[in-house]
């Protein structure tokens, strides 16, 4: 009967110890290293990041995968780095072309292992995209030029001033060099975000010059120009020029309102 309990005993034994070398599968674990909820500035930059890492205690990463409600190509892999074995995953995503959206999406990451009957592993980062809301200064400007001088109040604008031409008798305003000139609609004057500068500037064309003020008599205009220049973008609402004959020759000062936000705005 001894005999018997010692051989049970081994047997045992050896069952323990083939049963401690295959511990239980268990589900992958999703960790973030960016928050659960993410908030996008798009005064700092049009894209936003999201990363983190898997890992798995008993068997090797089988897939990791990503999924947003935008659906439409928006997020992107951006980086996928794996560690030294096949159970630690780092990932980073890359959220672009946001600029146009409002409100919230969820990114659902999802992590499955080689173990057939262990679940796969879910999280969802709720990304909330906030309109922009930066503060735009609003003023008058006066450009002048007297004779065939040189042109002032244009420096921050982006514009020069290249003569009267002969052509109509016009006024001709170039843009200077790093900047975008666009000849906007009236209607545009009410513009009053950078959102919805954003928006019209995606349907504008760039404009080589401004060709439409009268070098010869005084009249009332409503334009609206718009250009970006050394970090700034401007709003420009064109309203009067005043045309004076003396004998310094032919003075010409174009007055109205501006716009003006401390952010380049990209086409």
């Amino acid at each position: 009967m001894k005999k018997i309990s010692v051989l049970f005993a081994i047997v045992l034994g050896i069952a323990i110890g083939f049963s401690s070398c295959n511990p239980t599968s268990e589900s992958a674990v999703i960790n973030l290293t960016s928050e659960t909820t993410v908030e996008v500035d798009l005064m700092a930059l049009d894209s936003v990041y999201v990363a983190g890492y898997v890992t798995s205690a008993t068997d090797d990463i089988k897939s990791v995968t990503f999924t947003s409600n935008f659906n439409d190509g928006t997020w992107v892999t951006f980086e996928v780095t794996t560690f030294t074995d096949a159970r630690n995953y780092q990932f980073e995503l890359k959220g672009t072309d946001i600029s146009a959206r409002d409100g919230m999406t969820d990114v659902v990451i999802t992590a499955t292992t080689t173990a057939a009957d262990v679940a796969a592993t879910t999280k969802t980062i709720t990304v909330t995209i906030k309109e922009i809301v930066i503060p735009i200064e609003e003023g008058t400007f006066e450009w002048q030029r007297i004779g065939g001088g040189t042109a002032t109040g244009l420096e921050g604008y982006g514009l020069e001033w290249k003569g009267n031409y002969v052509r109509d008798i016009f006024v001709k305003l170039v843009p200077a060099e790093g900047s975008m000139l666009y000849i906007l609609d009236a209607a545009d004057w009410s513009i009053s975000t950078v959102k919805e500068m954003r928006a019209r500037l995606a349907t504008a064309t760039p404009a080589t010059e401004y060709f439409n003020v009268s070098a010869e008599a005084p009249k009332d205009y409503d334009d609206v120009l718009f250009t970006i220049y050394n970090g700034y973008a401007h709003l420009i609402h064109v309203t009067h020029a005043n045309v004076v004959n003396d004998a310094n020759g032919t003075t010409i000062t174009i007055t109205g309102d501006y716009k003006e936000v401390a952010f380049a705005i990209s086409k």
